[in-house]
């Protein structure tokens, strides 16, 4: 399952469609003209390609106004005299329609409640507009969208939508960071950063992803899983920052670091957190429930203690830029030195990495299937050694890993046993 990434993908893609539909069939029951406003949306998403309607699944986007139209549903199932939010479900539904018209260039008039949609983002083409820019005081806006226009008609006058910059299926998400607020797992004290240089990004994202491109896993892993980049301003203490949460699928938030092999490891490591994500909506990889683990185990990466299931999300990201450094060490052709920052880069994940296999073997808390993938790692990891072997500066980059790992295992056992 581990080196399964276009499989895993099919399959989280697979569910969010049953799970569509099985929103339609209830729906239905209860809203027979929203039901059907579903089912027209379900039939066009059907006729689209199979990589526009894959794209479409995984946009964070649609995954919100799917929980949301579900969140309404069980309501009126489960909570006795619960009304529906009619005009929520119809602005959502007029939004999804929306948002396929302008992937298959198609004319659309729609309508939406301005007090219930103040704005909207548009999953795959990342066009978005805020109705709080405009100077209209009705409360039913009627809207107009032309095929291949970058404008819509609201109440007979002419707006232009935004959109977010990108490189190939990879959106920079600069602004209106409304659309991916309150990350419900962040461990940070963060700030959106509105002010950099976006053709600076843009470039070095090129720089990134044309390191990407010669490790194909990697490059297969990040196209899968990485929709949007959200920057972040710079912290001092934390040169590399980056994270990703469960809530906001195919999202990854990075500061403003801008070394190209450096933001191709980001999107790898993260990229990997959202397949492992992916992956434990329909698979275990512990025999126990994992939110009775506790926080005792040493982290090869972090300063404070993690759980079992946080040492091996974070095994599962490092084997996997351990991998991409090993390859694009052959292939890409850095300047020497960027080698030997790689080199040593490439060691040290390695090194990291095999701590972490070792706690998680030792644990001997995995199911059947968390076996499995741990094997699927160290299979990866042996690979990684072999070729890390080939290098003849593997002497001098392996010294430098095994110190930087003893001072930080000093370090957080000098952290952790004054608390």
């Amino acid at each position: 399952m581990f080196n399964q990434i276009e499989n895993i993908g099919q399959k989280w893609v697979n569910e969010q469609l049953s799970l569509l539909n099985d929103t339609q069939l209830l729906l239905q029951d209860i809203d027979m003209n929203l039901g059907k406003h579903l089912q027209n949306f379900i039939d066009c998403l059907s006729s689209l390609n199979k990589n526009d309607r894959d794209s479409f699944c995984k946009d964070h986007v649609f995954h919100n106004w799917l929980n949301k139209i579900k969140t309404e549903i069980l309501g009126a199932y489960e909570i006795p005299d619960f009304q529906i939010n009619s005009e929520l479900l119809s602005d959502i539904l007029s939004l999804l329609h929306f948002a396929l018209a302008v992937l298959t260039e198609s004319e659309l008039t729609f309508s939406v409640n301005r007090s219930v949609t103040t704005r909207f983002l548009l999953p795959v083409s990342g066009l978005f507009f805020d109705f709080n820019s405009i100077s209209i005081t009705q409360e039913k806006l009627f809207c107009l969208y032309f095929p291949k226009s970058k404008s819509i008609l609201i109440n007979n006058k002419e707006h232009k939508l935004s959109n977010y910059q990108s490189f190939e299926s990879i959106k920079i998400a600069d602004s209106n960071f409304a659309f991916f607020a309150d990350p419900t797992e962040d461990e940070y004290t963060i700030e959106f950063d509105n002010e950099i240089d976006l053709p600076k990004w843009i470039s070095t994202l090129n720089k990134a992803m044309d390191i990407l491109k010669t490790d194909y896993s990697s490059y297969q892993l990040v196209t899968n899983f990485t929709s949007y980049l959200v920057p972040l301003k710079q912290m001092e203490i934390v040169k590399n920052l980056s994270f990703s949460v469960r809530n906001l699928p195919n999202v990854i938030f990075k500061n403003n670091e801008l070394t190209p092999y450096l933001i191709a490891e980001t999107l790898v490591h993260e990229s990997d957190h959202q397949l492992f994500y992916s992956i434990e909506k329909f698979e275990s990889f512990w025999l126990s429930d994992v939110k009775l683990q506790k926080p005792i185990f040493f982290s090869p990466w972090r300063d404070d203690p993690r759980p079992l299931d946080g040492i091996l999300r974070g095994l599962s990201s490092f084997a996997r830029v351990s991998k991409y450094y090993s390859t694009v060490l052959k292939t890409f052709d850095f300047m020497q030195e960027e080698i030997e920052l790689v080199g040593a880069m490439l060691l040290t994940r390695l090194r990291q990495s095999e701590t972490a296999l070792n706690t998680i073997f030792q644990s001997c808390e995995l199911s059947s299937f968390g076996k499995q993938y741990l094997y699927e790692i160290k299979e990866t990891l042996d690979n990684v050694n072999a070729v890390t072997k080939n290098f003849h500066q593997y002497n001098r980059w392996n010294g430098i890993a095994v110190n930087s790992m003893e001072i930080h295992r000093r370090n957080w056992e000098l952290i952790n046993t004054q608390k």
